[in-house]
Order: structure tokens, then C-alpha cells, then sequence
């Protein structure tokens, strides 16, 4: 019997060996990647996703709206307030007086709380827009309203046409 010489043993381990990280390996890896990661998310704007989910939720509601006018057959609308942080308010207009009354809402938002903490409506073109029973706007104050972070260096606008329709700019 041959007996392997020292070059020859590094060689048979070596093939023995697969390639590849250890568990040791990977987890420092992984506990280096969560490290990052929560700096990161730390430095990250999330004003600026807040803001943009409020614009966004605000132009579907003119929808909500225009539908709701068709479902009811009656008046519906939007109202708008930028006193304080801002709110909005989805309404079916109940009693017939074509305004938006206290207890006719079926939907409010109010800025500042809640998920919308870190959002303001700081300017508005209207304080009113009504649907008629057949989803026909009533008021024609198209315009502009905007929603901004705490601080006001982030603004997204929605601009309202006559028609009624909202579009995120």
C-alpha cells in the first residue's frame, strides 16, 4: 500500500469540500443586510407616500361621488375645508337642499390624524362640488387642490375639471 504524500491529502480534501456559504456565513450576511436596511428606512421620506396616498384617495372620491348621485338619485358631492390641517367630506345630499349638511356625510377625512398625520390640504379652488341625480356636476368650480407634508416642502395637486373628473398631477 501507497501512502499519500502531504500535497496529495490537501487535494483529496479539497475535493471533498462543496462550494458555497456556511450557515455562519449567511447569517452575518442577513444580520448586515437588517442593519442597512433599518438605517435606510430611517433617512427615507415617508411624508412624500402619505402625501401621494392622500391625493390619490381624494381624486377617487369624485367617483365615489358622481356614483353615489347616480345610486340615490339625488344630489352628491365633495366638500372641502383648509382650516386646521384640512378635511374632506363625501356626502349624499338627503334632504334636498343641494349642500352638503351635518349628518348627510358618508365619508370624512380629517389631515392630521390618524395615517394622514403627515398630510395638509393647505389650498383649495372650491369649497363645494355637487353632483345632480344623473351624475352631472351642478358647480363648475374647477380647480385645483393641493395636499402638502407638514413641513411644505412636498405638494401634490389634484386638479378637478368642470366635469368632475380628478387627476393627480
Amino acid at each position: 500500500m501507497v501512502v499519500p504524500t502531504e500535497p496529495e491529502r490537501v487535494s483529496v480534501w479539497a475535493m471533498r469540500t462543496s462550494p458555497g456559504l456556511t450557515l455562519i456565513e449567511l447569517v452575518v450576511t442577513l444580520a448586515i443586510f437588517a442593519i442597512l436596511l433599518g438605517i435606510a428606512l430611517v433617512f427615507l421620506p415617508n411624508d412624500h407616500v402619505a402625501v401621494n396616498q392622500a391625493a390619490n384617495g381624494f381624486a377617487r372620491q369624485f367617483a365615489r361621488a358622481r356614483l353615489e348621485a347616480l345610486k340615490n338619485d339625488t344630489f352628491a358631492g365633495i366638500t372641502v375645508a383648509t382650516t386646521g390641517d384640512g378635511s374632506y367630506q363625501v356626502c349624499v345630499d338627503q334632504n334636498a337642499n343641494r349642500q352638503c349638511d351635518p349628518g348627510e356625510a358618508i365619508q370624512s377625512v380629517v389631515m392630521g390624524q390618524g395615517n394622514d398625520s403627515k398630510v395638509r390640504i393647505t389650498s383649495a379652488a372650491f369649497s363645494q362640488f355637487l353632483f345632480d341625480p344623473r351624475g352631472i356636476p351642478i358647480t363648475s368650480p374647477a380647480g385645483a387642490v393641493t395636499f402638502s407634508n407638514p413641513s411644505g416642502s412636498y405638494t401634490v395637486t389634484v386638479q378637478v375639471t368642470t366635469t368632475g373628473e380628478a387627476t393627480v398631477q
